[in-house]
């Protein structure tokens, strides 16, 4: 059998690699939840003595991936998405992890699949969409868009981590064990939402990086088996379309897509009787897929994606607004002018960078436009506000301390992401 060609994590451990896979949590995380930011930014004010630990700990089997945050996040007309956050230190041995794992000959199956996207370095929702465009581009005449069901929660964990551990070392398997296993710091306060997070036995947490890779293991027949005979599967992580060349191959290809997917105990949408998940017919008008419409020579985000950063925006200005009769307060809980805008300013640059793939000026004017008129409103209430507030503490809804009563803005409500981060 063949084994990881490092032995007792050596390669993983190194400084090296340890960086590598902390540059790109940093990363990821800049157009992410304020919390996340601000445990980032803890982190990287001393990432040089961090890392160093977490390299010691690795080397004497003492890492401890600690518990996560179970983040339930609300959904129009859905159960809500559990999310999971784990600790910075955990999601860097993570990163490095998969990024070892990626290295390994025998697993390259579930990171070289020419069909399967998402979780994969080089292999982005960009990428899935291009293919799209490609088949539709040779003559696709119709598709099938749909999306599994609960896809995370219902992964069975032990038959990925078997597949995944049989090229592994014991010490390497094991690692990959405790960084796959979930537990969570706020489990009581979750109650009847505790329900909707995996199990040890079936699920694995969403948000974790190593969660699509153990999709793509459990899914790997099932790209195999829909792809050929006049049709192609484009899978995105849970989400998928079938394209081929006429409606019956097509819905003849997704009655077995459904078939595969029970023996796993799932199933994806039927656009046959659900209309709002899924959706067939022949590509004369613009597909709505991974959050674009996707077309012949052009790609935009869909009403969806832009009416969430639009809303995004709003609530993140009405938060700061609603704390203007009280500087202090506002100041203590991190909602000054400063610091909004430029939390808005990285929500902003990361929802552009995600779909900086498509070519519609147009849109991205539109949102402008509606961010304009936010923005210029936000800073008329400010102003209003600026000028009521007593003359010993109205510059602290613009985040500038009072030296003589006020902690720095980090120390009251977080390490400020603009100073770390930027």
């Amino acid at each position: 059998m063949e084994r990881l060609r490092y032995t007792n994590l050596d390669n993983l451990r190194k400084q090296k690699n340890l960086w590598i896979a902390w540059r790109h949590v940093l990363g990821t995380g800049r157009s992410a939840s304020v919390e996340i930011r601000n445990a980032l930014g803890k982190f990287k004010q001393d990432d040089f003595s961090n890392i160093s630990r977490i390299n010691r700990e690795l080397g004497a089997d003492k890492f401890d991936f600690g518990a996560a945050r179970g983040a339930p996040i609300k959904r129009p007309g859905k159960k809500p998405r559990p999310i999971v956050i784990p600790r910075t230190e955990a999601r860097i041995v993570q990163r490095a992890l998969l990024n070892e794992l990626q290295s390994v000959p025998a697993l390259a199956p579930y990171f070289r699949n020419p069909n399967s996207f998402g979780g994969i370095v080089d292999r982005d929702r960009e990428a899935a969409i291009r293919e799209v465009q490609r088949e539709l581009d040779n003559g696709a005449k119709y598709f099938v868009r749909s999306d599994i069901q609960e896809f995370f929660t219902r992964i069975p964990r032990p038959q990925a981590l078997a597949a995944l551990a049989a090229p592994l070392d014991s010490r390497a398997a094991e690692l990959l064990e405790r960084a796959t296993h979930l537990e969570l710091d706020n489990a009581d306060k979750l109650r009847d939402l505790l329900t909707l997070f995996p199990t040890p036995a079936i699920g694995v947490a969403q948000g974790l990086c190593l969660s699509p890779l153990m999709g793509n293991v459990v899914l790997h027949a099932f790209d195999e088996a829909l792809n050929g005979r006049g049709i192609r599967c484009i899978r995105f992580v849970d989400d998928f379309i079938l394209l081929g060349g006429s409606e019956k191959t097509v819905m003849k290809a997704f009655d077995s897509a459904q078939r595969m997917l029970a023996e796993l105990q799932m199933s994806a949408y039927d656009p046959r009787t659900n209309t709002d998940k899924a959706e067939c017919g022949p590509p004369s008008r613009a597909i709505d897929f991974l959050g674009c419409l996707v077309e012949r020579g052009r790609v935009q985000p869909n009403a969806r994606a832009r009416g969430k950063i639009l809303e995004k925006a709003k609530s993140t200005l009405a938060a700061s607004v609603s704390e203007f009769s009280d500087p202090a307060r506002a100041y203590a809980k991190g909602l000054t002018v400063s610091r909004t805008l430029y939390n808005l300013g990285n929500t902003l640059r990361g929802w552009r960078d995600s779909y900086d793939f498509c070519h519609a000026p147009d849109v991205f004017r539109g949102i402008d436009k509606e961010v304009d008129k936010l923005v210029r409103l936000y800073v008329a209430r400010f102003s209003v506000a600026f000028s009521r507030a007593a003359k010993d503490e109205a510059r602290l809804l613009l985040g500038v301390p009072i030296l003589a009563t006020n902690p720095s803005e980090s120390e009251s409500a977080g390490t400020d992401p603009s100073a770390v981060l930027a």
